[in-house]
């Protein structure tokens, strides 16, 4: 087992060998992970802290979700408000760095940052947040070139 920044914020020529399709397999096995802690578990549970550090692979590039310190079981209430610190900067969604707010959408937020990084490699979130609204297309070419090595 190893980290998943292994292999995420290496330059292209250290990429591990993460073409598309393990790329895609990655984040969909994250989706399931979280499914599962979110939904198929008899009491939710929220991690609270998920990046790419908290994020195992195994032999045959299968994530694990780890590190389950910041977790909470978050019962049948939508939203919480804490004035606990949790999660990891930028990849703490804005209703709880304003408001204090928790909910599923904290982890589905870190989730869609930690995509970011997969799809658009090392650099490709520095790069995506320098980004104007206007330049999408700017991103969307920087995510084909990393598809296609």
């Amino acid at each position: 087992m190893y980290f998943i920044n292994k292999c995420l914020f290496t330059t292209a020529d250290e990429s591990c060998g993460l073409e598309w399709h393990a790329r895609y397999r990655i984040i969909k096995g994250i989706c399931e992970g979280l499914k599962y802690i979110h939904e198929d578990l008899e009491k939710p549970l929220l991690h609270l802290d998920l990046k790419p550090d908290n994020v195992l692979l195994d032999k045959d590039m299968v994530p694990k979700i780890a590190d389950f310190g910041l977790s909470r079981i978050f019962g049948q209430e939508p939203t919480r408000t804490t004035r606990n610190p949790y999660g990891t900067l930028g990849y703490q969604p804005p209703e709880y760095i304003e408001k204090g707010e928790i909910s599923k959408m904290f982890d589905i937020f870190s989730l869609g940052v930690i995509m970011i990084d997969i799809v658009s490699g090392p650099e490709g979130r520095s790069k995506y947040e320098d980004m104007k609204h206007e330049d999408n297309d700017k991103f969307i070419d920087l995510v084909r070139h990393n598809i296609s090595l």
